[in-house]
């Protein structure tokens, strides 16, 4: 038989046994990927070399659910240096630099920058006036409790949900040192827990912040816990400072996202070893 002579084969067709009045459910809604963002992430791991993350992928739409907002921890503790002879506020820059220019990009323009100690930087875009103001050296107390209620205030009236990033060393002092841990448990613990979400990221790899375990509130290691040189390692896979930022954004968002799956490599990188 020649090959004209099959039959091709027949369309797919919706079966006929309902009847004429038979309410059917729509088709389920899904939110529309937004492509000017999804360009500007591609265009952001293209700068950074960074490989392709399925997670941004696969949580774009929950991204989009999302204001993000930085809390970032200026105290004095925050210039004490290491063995590497690096303060964590020097080791953090770098990184608080690259975390705002991507969660600059996830809320379309700009972002919410709390400091504990100096002037708040709130709807900034401008990438150069946090560079001015992290050059200044950290000095003051860790009053993350009283910042934490300003930005609940700051945004009672606001229907989007808060997605609120804390770089710190540590937990909350009063003015005079004295530990203000129990206070702060209160607050999250009492916060609208559907409208803000929370992320601690840890400055120091022997922080008590990661010993400071509450339900519905995650954690990321330091990114110093991250470096690690291993000879079997190939050059492309080196996990950078950008891979870290997308990293801590991604284990807010996944939260049964064990700290080990994203652990990676890292090699020849050109950065503060602290």
């Amino acid at each position: 038989m020649a090959q004209n002579a099959y039959r091709a084969p027949s369309a797919p067709y919706a079966p006929n046994n309902y009847s004429k009045g038979d309410n059917f459910p729509p088709p389920p809604k899904y939110k529309q990927r937004n492509n000017i963002k999804g360009v500007s992430i591609s265009e952001f791991m293209k700068k950074y070399n960074i490989k392709k993350n399925l997670l941004v992928d696969e949580n774009f739409c929950q991204i989009d659910d999302y204001d993000f907002t930085l809390l970032i921890d200026d105290s004095s503790s925050m210039n004490i240096k290491n063995n590497s002879h690096f303060s964590k506020w020097d080791c953090n820059k770098n990184t608080i630099i690259i975390l705002f220019e991507f969660l600059r990009i996830l809320n379309q323009g700009s972002v919410n920058v709390w400091f504990l100690n100096r002037d708040n930087l709130l709807n900034n875009s401008n990438i150069n006036h946090l560079s001015h103001s992290l050059n200044f050296i950290p000095f003051g107390r860790t009053s993350i409790d009283t910042k934490l209620l300003d930005i609940f205030q700051s945004h009672k009236n606001s229907n989007k949900k808060k997605f609120i990033i804390i770089i710190s060393d540590c937990l909350s002092t009063n003015n005079s040192g004295v530990n203000k841990n129990s206070r702060l448990k209160e607050i999250l613990k009492n916060r609208d827990k559907d409208k803000f979400k929370i992320i601690f990221v840890a400055s120091d790899k022997d922080s008590n912040i990661i010993k400071f375990k509450m339900k519905n509130i995650y954690y990321v290691d330091p990114y110093n816990y991250y470096y690690n040189y291993d000879n079997n390692v190939s050059d492309t896979d080196n996990y950078t400072q950008a891979d870290y930022c997308i990293d801590i954004v991604m284990k807010g968002l996944t939260p049964k996202l064990k700290t080990n799956s994203i652990k990676k490599k890292l090699k020849n990188l050109n950065i503060f070893n602290c």
